[in-house]
């Protein structure tokens, strides 16, 4: 199964421990984007929750 990723539009900084920090252009590992508003991904070997408004799915 082919692994989606994710891109961030904006940077964005995590305010709580099960959040991660991004910054604009990253490309983040998606593993669950069933909830409409945090997506759950991996970055830089850490898993966590991003804002779905700021990230966009790379087709």
């Amino acid at each position: 199964k082919k692994q989606k990723k994710i891109r961030a539009l904006y940077d964005f900084q995590a305010r709580s421990a099960d959040e991660l920090t991004f910054s604009a252009e990253d490309e983040l590992l998606l593993i669950d984007n069933s909830d409409e508003t945090w997506w759950k991904a991996e970055f830089n070997g850490k898993t966590g929750v991003v804002p779905s408004n700021y990230v966009e799915l790379i087709v």
